[in-house]
């Protein structure tokens, strides 16, 4: 007798198991590189300012070429985290009426860099009516960052941006046109795909995660909007069409978008922990030229006797320490007459709603995620309203 088995089943399996493993491996080596590429001038940047002899202005532009990079990679983190929020649906849109004259702006200032650092031109056509959305302003900012930021990268040097604004019944439509490189036709379908590279004219030169654009894509629809992308061809440049329904005037003050403003001066007793000496270090410096008192520590361990011999009003705390981690130290540091009453700050690397949930079971006050912008940090310290 003859037996035929069908292994139709088993070989897609194997192909679809293959598959999954090659889009891993190409993600992991992606990301590794997209990584690699802001570390690569930070430390150039670094090493310049260590030579003596280097003076202003150049100095001034070593600091501002790592606060750039810093930036970028920060921008790389969050929206793969992002991605895997929406991915389980824990990401909440916190709604309000908002001017999207401000949100644009925001996104504007947050894209800003890397078109001045490409000498590129940015042009705004707006109406003068201002127009109302029913929105996250900070989700909103960050679709519209992320088309400058992808118009920009996908867009040579000299080239042009432009941000146009057109009003329709119940609805606006905000169109982010460049003069780049364009997109073929066969490629127009994929471009929102999560973690498509791009292929062929488009992606050449270029490089990046592919999250952003299927990122914005997905908060554009949260918001109950459509995001649409067009192109002539190759060479051609690009038009993404983001399109929102609008609300009526808001019967209150109008939300307006944060402005940076100059560090406060702060007379606070701080211990910092964090068992990576650099970033304890760095931020003890930070704060010391603020007019704190401060004094560092690199374990839980030392941590709890520093507490007990210099009485801090304020803690930042690690969470992902060796031995005791910051969990741990926190629930200890609140047993002690020294700590019960502290400003006990998370500041971790762990964003996710879980770790938030933790920290705050364990009697953190607040809960900051890695890399904490100066003027953030120093902000909640000024502001602080004692413990819960």
């Amino acid at each position: 007798a003859i037996l035929f088995k069908d292994l139709t089943a088993q070989k897609r399996a194997e192909e679809t198991r293959r598959t999954e493993e090659q889009r891993k491996d190409e993600f992991l080596a992606i990301l590794a590189h997209e990584l690699r590429n802001p570390l690569a001038p930070i430390r150039t940047a670094v090493g310049l300012l260590r030579q003596p002899s280097v003076r202003e202005p150049l100095r001034e532009r070593a600091r501002d070429i790592i606060e750039r990079q810093v930036a970028h990679m920060a921008r790389l983190v969050d929206d793969l985290l992002d991605i895997s929020r929406l991915s389980r649906g824990q990401i909440v849109l916190h709604r309000s009426s908002v001017n999207l004259s401000d949100v644009l702006d925001l996104a504007v200032e947050t894209a800003r860099p890397l078109i001045d650092e490409r000498g590129q031109t940015l042009r705004r056509r707006v109406s003068a009516e201002p127009v109302y959305l029913d929105a996250d302003a900070a989700r909103l900012s960050q679709v519209f960052a992320n088309l400058l930021n992808n118009a920009a990268k996908y867009t040579p040097a000299g080239g042009s941006i432009t941000v146009e604004v057109e009003s329709t019944p119940g609805a606006v439509r905000v169109r982010v046109i460049d003069t780049g490189i364009g997109i073929a036709v066969e490629h127009l379908d994929r471009v929102f795909q999560l973690f498509a590279q791009g292929s062929g004219d488009h992606a050449a030169g270029t490089s990046g995660l592919g999250v952003g654009l299927a990122l914005a894509r997905r908060l554009v629809e949260m918001h109950g909007g459509t995001l649409s992308v067009h192109s002539g061809g190759p060479g051609l440049g690009a038009t993404f069409s983001v399109t929102l329904p609008v609300s009526g005037m808001p019967a209150g003050k109008e939300v307006r978008h944060t402005v940076h403003t100059d560090l406060p001066t702060l007379t606070t007793r701080v211990l910092v922990v964090d068992d990576n000496s650099d970033a304890a270090d760095t931020t003890a410096m930070l704060l010391e030229a603020s007019g704190c008192e401060v004094r560092t520590a690199y374990s839980g361990e030392r941590a709890l006797a520093e507490a007990e011999t210099f009485g801090p009003d304020v803690v930042l705390l690690d969470i992902g320490m060796p031995r005791m981690d910051g969990i741990e130290t926190c629930r200890r540091l609140r047993a002690l007459p020294a700590g019960a009453d502290a400003y006990v700050i998370a500041v971790t690397g762990w964003g996710q709603e879980e770790s938030r949930r933790q920290t705050q079971d364990a009697g953190f006050d607040a809960h900051l995620v890695k890399p904490v912008e100066p003027e953030a940090l120093l902000a909640v310290l000024a502001n602080r309203t004692g413990r819960r």
